[in-house]
């Protein structure tokens, strides 16, 4: 999908929990192994994402693209220290090729260890935002 479609649905979601006085809690997409997803994919679905790239001008790997519109969305409405924002490269700075084995075989979703570093690095920003304040957060980048 293209950034600005991500982004509306992203604003969406952070409105609606706003609303109801929901602190959002967004995971950073890590890098994952973005070729592999497409080759493993049916030959339909591979025409799809290539038509999607040619309609978005995007490319396979898309992820700072979406990072990049999610800190836009954050900035334009003001919702920095409204939102919690749990960066990757807290917890995974090389993504699927991190040292530590975090992912599984196919580079695209974590392994047991992954989700075990993730949980924890989750946990550390939960506990820093409620120790600052119940209501705000300083963990997106400037």
């Amino acid at each position: 999908m293209g950034t600005g479609y991500y982004k509306e649905n992203i604003r969406l979601i952070i409105e609606l929990m706003l609303s109801k006085h929901i602190v959002p809690v967004i995971l950073e997409i890590p890098y994952y192994n973005s070729w592999r997803s497409f080759l493993v994919r049916s030959p339909s679905t591979k025409v799809l994402y290539l038509f999607s790239m040619l309609i978005h001008l995007s490319t396979m790997d898309c992820i700072d693209s979406y990072r990049n519109s999610l800190y836009e969305l954050l900035e334009e409405y003001k919702w920095k220290k409204q939102v919690i924002v749990v960066r990757s490269d807290k917890w995974n700075i090389d993504g699927y090729r991190d040292k530590r084995n975090l992912y599984d075989d196919l580079q695209m979703h974590l392994n047991e260890k992954g989700y075990e570093v993730l949980d924890s690095c989750i946990a550390k920003y939960l506990f820093e935002n409620l120790s600052l304040s119940k209501n705000r957060c300083n963990f997106v980048p400037k």
